[in-house]
């Protein structure tokens, strides 16, 4: 069956050639008609259906806005594809016109100022730092969790409130102590002196061992040595009256104690 086809400025029309001239010129006019709807301006669509109120709406005036029988009145898509950005590394950048439609989105990295780390770093430190006083804490702390430092003590101690009610809320903390042990060949200068300088720093007098060679000695006025503290910080193993006998010079001492 031959087909003639024919182009009009709005159809394209496949004509059998077996249809009839009154067929024929049905379609031609159906052609000219769809052409005339087309030239129409301003165009008209009417929106609704048989249980609504029908509205007019002239289509010309419609913009960013779609009608249709079927689903009324919608919004044009402006994007091939809906847009999300879940990354917690960028931020959105909306652009906006002046009747507050978003034409643009974008996900642009986020760039943290020199600035705004200052500032953080600032209100951390106001949070957690740590304020340097004369002594043990003896006030009530302000908040829990505060923390204070003793300077004065040797190595300083820190203080953390475990609560805010008084000044026992105070829970003291102190670095571990260090293990020393040192030995001494006796002089007659030390048997001179009646001691031993240990060290000028600050000892824990209770963690003294002492050994002639390898006996033990005993810490006591009455004993074998006693510890003392000099003015100038020196901690001295001050000797007992049976240790004060130049028949010990040459003798080995051996000394252990913790310093905090």
């Amino acid at each position: 069956m031959a087909t003639t086809t024919t182009r009009t400025k709005n159809l394209k029309l496949f004509v059998s050639d077996n249809l009839t001239a009154e067929a024929k010129a049905n379609l031609y006019a159906i052609d000219r008609f769809a052409e005339f709807l087309v030239e129409l301006s301003p165009r008209h669509i009417y929106v609704g259906n048989d249980s609504e109120e029908i509205v007019e709406v002239d289509t010309t005036k419609l913009g960013d806005v779609e009608a249709s029988e079927s689903s009324g009145l919608s919004l044009k898509s402006v994007r091939e594809t809906a847009f999300t950005s879940t990354s917690a590394s960028t931020t959105l950048s909306l652009t906006a016109d002046k009747k507050g439609r978003v034409t643009s989105i974008e996900a642009k990295p986020i760039a943290i100022t020199s600035g705004q780390i200052t500032d953080f770093l600032a209100a951390v430190d106001a949070i957690t730092g740590a304020d340097f006083i004369d002594g043990a804490p003896t006030f009530v702390p302000e908040t829990k969790g505060q923390i204070v430092i003793d300077k004065l003590s040797n190595p300083p101690v820190l203080y953390v409130s475990k609560d805010k009610t008084g000044p026992s809320d105070w829970v003291q903390f102190r670095p571990a102590p260090t293990a020393v042990k040192r030995k001494f060949i006796i002089t007659n200068q030390d048997i001179l002196n009646g001691y031993l300088t240990l060290t000028s720093s600050e000892i824990i007098r209770s963690s003294v061992v002492a050994f002639f060679d390898r006996l033990p000695l005993f810490e006591g006025a009455d004993e074998d040595y006693e510890i003392f503290i000099a003015q100038n910080g020196d901690v001295r193993l001050i000797f007992g009256p049976n240790l004060r006998d130049s028949q010990y010079v040459g003798e080995v001492f051996r000394i252990s104690y913790w310093t905090p």
